[in-house]
């Protein structure tokens, strides 16, 4: 059963415990693959309908600004998106969503009979989500090991291995513009890198801090970015991915060795 509370937020709540209990004995018959996994969730969702799921345990969304040329603050668009999502710890499947960058939130859009409700998630209950293949976790209680600062919210993992992972905090900053007799927001991309590597977190703001961080690899990091200079200027993503497939690769041989 779904009800909004009369509340300044409108906060949205749901008894979804049934659906709980229905959905680990459903997923106990029908879930031999993770593919079957993922119609099991489908196919109960859609019985009973989303909205006696607890993915309706939000806070209306409304847009506090106005853009034009189509800049805006979200992830890739700010059109709705297809993407899944694990949410008060159960997953789910082909949701309508899109990432709210500067502001870091996850707004999804539901069902409500012939029309749809507009919600924005509770960011402590999501534990990661996935938008066109671009998979995002939540991290939360841990410190940057250069810059002693605090790492939270939502990271992009770019790049996965063995010893070390690439994960990408896309930020945004916000300017405001007068044109006419409105006042516009104008977003800029301020993303970084961050390094997991030993259960700690780097910040990698340049290549003397790659180098800090692995000092006996100098030589390696040197060469790489001297070859890959263009790629660097272009592509920074692509340029950050493969520096971190080849001093992954190095470190596994390093390992190995031993």
């Amino acid at each position: 059963m779904i009800y909004l509370k009369n509340s300044n937020q409108k906060k949205i709540t749901i008894n979804f415990f049934f659906a709980i209990f229905f959905i680990i004995n459903t997923v106990s018959i029908h879930s031999q693959t993770n593919t079957n996994n993922q119609n099991s969730y489908n196919w109960f969702d859609n019985i009973i309908g989303y909205e006696n799921t607890g993915i309706y345990n939000g806070i209306i969304y409304k847009e506090k600004f106005r853009t034009i040329d189509n800049n805006h603050k979200f992830f890739l668009t700010s059109e709705f998106s297809k993407g899944n999502i694990i949410y008060y710890g159960q997953p789910y499947y082909n949701i309508d969503m899109k990432y709210d960058i500067y502001e870091d939130l996850l707004i999804v859009k539901l069902p409500n009979n012939s029309e749809y409700f507009i919600i924005q998630l509770i960011n402590d209950k999501i534990d990661e989500f996935s938008i066109n293949s671009n998979k995002f976790l939540k991290i939360s209680g841990k410190y940057e090991a250069f810059f002693n600062e605090a790492i939270s919210g939502f990271y992009e993992i770019s790049y996965q291995s063995k010893h070390l992972n690439l994960l990408k905090k896309h930020k945004k900053s916000r300017k405001e513009r007068i044109v006419g007799n409105f006042v516009y927001s104008k977003f800029k991309d301020e993303s970084e890198h961050i390094i997991s590597f030993n259960d700690k977190y780097y910040k990698i703001n340049s290549k003397k801090y790659l180098i800090k961080l692995f000092p006996e690899l100098k030589k390696n990091i040197d060469n790489f970015y001297n070859s890959n200079k263009q790629l660097l200027k272009k592509d920074k993503d692509r340029f950050m991915i493969q520096i971190m497939e080849h001093l992954s690769s190095l470190i596994n041989n390093k390992a190995t060795s031993h």
